[in-house]
């Protein structure tokens, strides 16, 4: 089916525009959201108006914010008809009418488009037209709104855009009370009327300070700049000057407002602030009032002196209708480049849009969203596993990541849980998480074999301890001896899990140091055999026979303590000398853990006769909402030493707590299928992923957009099926490189490039395009047999280049191509015949 035809029961309908979907109804089951970012910048926003603009996400201070729990948009646009009754804002609500709660307007459509969210809204014979955005090169957001009166009479209306600036970090101490600090101030930029605004630094480094400036090209007749005199008796939702029609002060024509004046009739200082402009309008039939406003950042100055009233003018650009329509085409260009660079169609027509589309637009989101938490930290490992994803997009951004995340390398090889993108003098997460060093060393390893970048390892880095340097491959090594180190290995012979690995919520398993993982143990399985594969490569045979022999022992000890009699493997031992997610569980339930049996596939652990035991476990997982992290929830009756699900703090149904929690549930069993050569069950999987298939996620059970990738498909009673965190989930690059690396089989190794594509049985052709060495591939893989895997022959531009190999870790026929005979830049077409 076409993703445009899939039917969303009136909520909505995907577009023929890439990766644009239109909203129809103002009244959803919940908000839905989309990102409009250009790195330094971030504007998450809502179909109702309501955002949070972040500069230099993700650890930048908010412009502004909509409150938690509040309804009211931070920035929005007041259209009070004359006699201020009726009054709403130009996204339907905050309204005046006292109209009904589910009420609709006469016409509402709201359609997030990559370069811009635009709303087209009749209420009251008022037409409504708003487009938001965030342009190139400016930490700003622009929204332009015309009002049109629609009825056969003329009509008076006042247009009243306000701003309540937030000018903060999103965290803040009790006594950092932003309003103590701040300005808003009444200036004129050229023909640009509006203010600008600063807080000043609580702990009195100039150079902290931070400003922004308001500015249109509404001529307006009166302002406001005080919080409390523009609510007056009301409230943000319902304020006086609304009522009133008009704001406290009056603009003079004559007068020239001149920048950084902060006098008593123009400023407020020291008090909650805003940003307010109002002007009336006579409208006859059909006839429009528009304006647009531009809020953005100030630089910094170093001696916390005002800005230079040049940077007001770079903004005030941006009111010029052609400057915004060539800024709006350099964005959405920015995108159709995006999704340009790869591509891949299949006979499923609505997974091709999604992936081509909606989900490197949703990595490009995720790697300045840092799993949606706008504090400045980042998860180690998120960070690693999302810009993984990005490497064939954008390469120089994964190269700055990586150096970024080896700088917090403690000397013994261990990573924090979350870092400070502040760098090593920042505050870290110190919680002893076990699990990050094994999503580095990929993200390291991945970059390595698609860039061809060896000159990295050869980067000199500080340590999160010390600021003596050490070589990128010297890190890389560092952190295979946390693993190899016989203080990090249990009694079992597998790496300890201190407090967590993946599963955070397993937290307290190993406080004591006796637990142990088998996630993490099959993960330096694979991370290890790779590093002796480039350790060999660059010519270290001493190191690279210990980690060969290291991977040995783990692999023997996985087979050995943690594969149980029904022939799927257990998951965690705790500090109580108990294992967990076994046949018979301390509580006496049965479980088996998807993560661990997942990765003992993808790791060549589990092999031949165990690998099918192991995928009968992990299909036993599959729910209503997709296949489970594990099954059941824990925590009544309670476990000890396991952590928040062991007693049920993390209730069942929630999070990771027996769930269908999308990344390492799905994700993670996608990536086994494709190693297992079952691809009919890698499409299934990857189906269940996305959120657009209304016969695995109906729209009215999830909730969530059905554009957005889920963290997980909630399973708590009267939450059956609702989605969680949208945007906020390794889902989105997990499931990108499963298509790539699985469906179309195209894998660039340290040596070779394996080609190895793995189909459901039913496909008959697929294509894919991917860059490669400066250059683009095309892939064209038949399957004449209706086989899920297994290369019978390969052509490269027309020529058997490619050996055909039988993968003994796969358990197949792939092809290999030497990498070292190919010339960069150069485009090249591959046929693969399966059989």
């Amino acid at each position: 089916m076409e993703l445009t035809k899939i039917n969303l029961k009136g909520h909505g309908r995907f577009e023929e525009a890439p990766a644009t979907f239109t909203i129809t109804r103002f009244n959803l089951p919940s908000k839905w959201d989309y990102v409009y970012t250009n790195s330094l910048a971030l504007l998450r926003l809502k179909h109702d108006g309501g955002a949070y603009l972040q500069t230099d996400p993700p650890g930048g201070p908010a412009m502004f914010r909509q409150e938690r729990l509040e309804s009211s948009p931070a920035f929005f646009t007041w259209v009070i008809p004359d006699g201020g009754e009726g009054a709403f804002s130009n996204f339907n609500l905050p309204a005046t009418t006292g109209e009904r709660p589910g009420s609709e307007p006469d016409e509402f459509t709201c359609t997030f488009s990559p370069e811009a969210a635009r709303w087209r809204m009749l209420k009251d014979g008022w037409l409504v037209e708003t487009e938001y955005w965030v342009p190139p090169g400016l930490a700003a957001a622009i929204m332009t709104v015309r009002v049109t009166n629609a009825e056969a009479t003329s009509r008076g209306v006042t247009l009243m855009p306000v701003l309540r600036p937030h000018m903060a970090p999103f965290s803040l101490a009790p006594w950092d009370v932003p309003a103590i600090y701040q300005t808003s101030a009444l200036c004129r930029v050229g023909k640009a009327l509006g203010m600008w605004v600063e807080t000043r630094d609580p702990g009195g480094v100039a150079k902290r300070r931070f400003r922004g400036a308001f500015l249109s090209d509404l001529d307006a007749d009166t302002f406001e700049v005080a919080a409390n005199a523009f609510m007056g008796s009301g409230d943000w939702a319902n304020p006086e000057a609304v009522a009133n029609a008009k704001l406290g002060r009056k603009v003079s024509k004559s007068a020239s407002y001149p920048y950084g004046v902060d006098g008593p009739d123009v400023a407020a200082i020291g008090q909650p602030i805003l940003a307010a402009l109002a002007k009336k309008f006579t409208l006859a039939k059909g006839k429009s009032a528009e304006f647009t406003v531009v809020f953005g950042k100030l630089p910094p100055t170093e001696d916390g002196t005002l800005p230079k009233k040049a940077e007001l003018r770079k903004l005030a650009r941006y009111l010029d209708p052609e400057v915004r329509r060539k800024g709006l085409d350099a964005v959405r260009k920015r995108y159709d480049d995006l999704f340009a660079l790869r591509r891949i169609e299949t006979p499923d027509a609505a997974f091709n849009r999604y992936v081509n589309e909606w989900i490197p637009l949703q990595l490009d989101w995720v790697t300045l969203l840092d799993r949606g938490w706008p504090t400045g930290m980042r998860g180690t490992r998120d960070a690693a596993q999302d810009t993984t994803g990005m490497i064939p997009l954008d390469p120089a951004l994964a190269r700055a990541r990586l150096l970024e995340i080896f700088t917090i390398e403690r000397t013994d090889g261990w990573f924090p849980r979350q870092y400070n993108t502040a760098g090593p003098s920042g505050v870290h997460d110190l919680r002893p998480y076990v699990d990050s060093a094994c999503w580095v060393w990929e993200f390291l390893h991945k970059y390595i074999c698609y860039t061809r970048d060896f000159s990295i390892l050869k980067e000199r880095l500080r340590w999160l301890d010390s600021a003596r340097k050490a070589t990128v491959l010297e890190h890389a090594v560092r952190l295979f001896e946390y693993y190899l180190s016989p203080k990090n290995i249990g009694e079992h012979g597998l790496c300890k899990i201190r407090e967590g690995d993946w599963n955070d919520s397993a937290n307290a398993a190993g406080l004591e140091g006796r637990g142990e993982t088998v996630m993490v143990t099959c993960q330096a399985v694979l991370g290890l055999t790779q590093a002796a594969e480039l350790l060999e490569g660059l010519g270290d045979t001493r190191l690279a026979g210990w980690f060969r022999a290291g991977a040995k022992r783990f692999r023997a000890n996985v087979l050995k303590h943690a594969l149980n009699r029904e022939g799927y493997f257990n998951q965690t031992f705790n500090d109580d000398g108990k294992w967990i997610f076994t046949p018979s569980d301390p509580d006496g339930r049965r479980r088996v853990n998807g993560p661990a049996n997942s990765f003992a596939v993808i790791a060549g652990i589990a092999t031949s006769k165990v690998r099918e035991s192991a995928f009968a476990a992990l299909n036993s997982l599959k729910g209503p909402y997709g296949w489970r992290l594990f099954y059941p929830a824990l925590g009544r009756p309670p476990i000890d030493k396991l952590g928040r699900i062991g007693q049920g703090d993390q209730y069942k149904g929630i999070g990771e707590n027996g769930t269908c929690y999308n990344h390492g549930a799905q994700g993670f069993l996608a990536r086994a299928c494709w190693t297992a050569g079952r691809g009919t069950m890698l499409h299934q999987v990857l189906t269940w992923m996305f959120s657009y298939d209304q016969k695995c996620h109906p729209v009215d059970v999830q909730k969530t957009p059905p554009y957005a990738v889920v963290n997980h498909w909630k399973e708590a009673p009267g939450l059956e099926g609702v989605g969680g965190d949208t945007f906020l989930s390794g889902s989105i690059s997990t499931a990108l490189r499963n298509v790539y690396q699985g469906i179309a089989g195209f894998r660039p190794g340290l040596v070779d490039v394996t080609l190895d594509p793995v189909l459901p049985a039913a496909w008959r052709r697929v294509r894919a395009e991917v860059p490669f060495l400066g250059g683009r591939w095309t892939i064209e893989v038949r399957n004449p047999k209706g086989v899920q895997a297994g290369v019978a022959s390969i052509l490269v531009d027309g020529k058997r280049l490619a050996r055909i190999v039988n993968d003994k870790t796969l358990e197949r026929k792939v092809g290999a191509l030497r990498i070292d005979g190919l010339k960069p830049g150069e485009n090249h077409r591959v046929e693969i015949t399966l059989g």
